[in-house]
C-alpha cells in the first residue's frame, strides 16, 4: 500500500509540475500523471483489500512499464532529434541514486529560429565521461527536435542505458507474469 501512496504523491507532484511546465513538455507530464494515478490507485486499493494482484501490479508491473517507457523515450528522442545546431555547454546537473551512484546530465544553451533555449539533455554520463567529452563555455553540435526545440540530444547513442532499461523491464514483466500464474 505504501508504494501506491508514493505513486499517488508522485501523481500530485506531476499535476503541480504541469502548471509550471513549458508548452512542449505538458503532454509528457500528463502521461506521467496518468501512469502514477493508475498504479497509485492499484496500490492503495490493493492494500486496503489485501488483493495480491493489485499490489503486485503497483509494485512490479509499474516498474516494468516505467522501464519500457523510458527505453522508448530514449529511442524516440534520438529519432526525433535530427536538426543540427551549435550549442554552448553550460555545465551539468548532478543526480544521486539511493545507493550513492552519481550521474550527470549536460546542460546546453543554443539558438533555433531566433529564440534562445537552455536546458538539459535526457542523457546521463559518469563524471569521467562528461568532463572528458565537454568543456564549459565551448561550442558543440547538438541535435534538436525541430517540432519541440527544447528537446535535444548530444549525439551519444546511450546504448548501454537503453539495453539496461529494456532488460530490467523484461525481467520485471516476466516476474509479474509468473506471479499472475501463481495466483490464478
Amino acid at each position: 500500500m505504501l508504494v501506491g501512496i508514493i505513486w499517488c504523491f508522485c501523481g500530485a507532484l506531476t499535476l503541480y509540475a504541469m502548471k509550471k511546465a513549458e508548452k512542449g513538455k505538458r503532454g509528457m507530464i500528463l502521461l506521467l500523471f496518468l501512469f502514477f494515478a493508475f498504479f497509485g490507485i492499484c496500490g492503495v486499493v490493493g492494500g486496503l483489500t489485501k488483493n495480491k494482484i493489485l499490489l503486485s501490479t503497483a509494485n512490479i508491473l509499474s516498474v516494468s512499464v516505467l522501464c519500457f517507457l523510458l527505453f522508448f523515450k530514449l529511442v524516440f528522442d534520438k529519432k526525433a532529434c535530427t536538426t543540427k545546431v551549435v550549442g554552448v555547454y553550460q555545465g551539468c546537473q548532478e543526480y544521486k541514486s539511493v545507493r550513492g551512484y552519481r550521474s550527470y546530465a549536460p546542460i546546453f544553451q543554443y539558438y533555433f529560429d531566433g529564440r534562445e533555449y537552455q536546458g538539459q539533455a535526457n542523457e546521463n554520463y559518469s563524471m569521467k565521461k562528461i568532463t572528458s567529452r565537454f568543456t564549459p563555455g565551448r561550442q558543440y553540435t547538438i541535435l534538436i527536435n525541430q517540432n519541440n526545440p527544447c528537446q535535444y540530444v548530444t549525439g551519444n547513442s546511450q546504448l548501454g542505458n537503453k539495453i539496461l532499461l529494456f532488460t530490467v523491464g523484461l525481467f520485471m514483466l516476466a516476474g509479474y507474469v509468473i506471479m499472475l500464474i501463481q495466483y490464478s
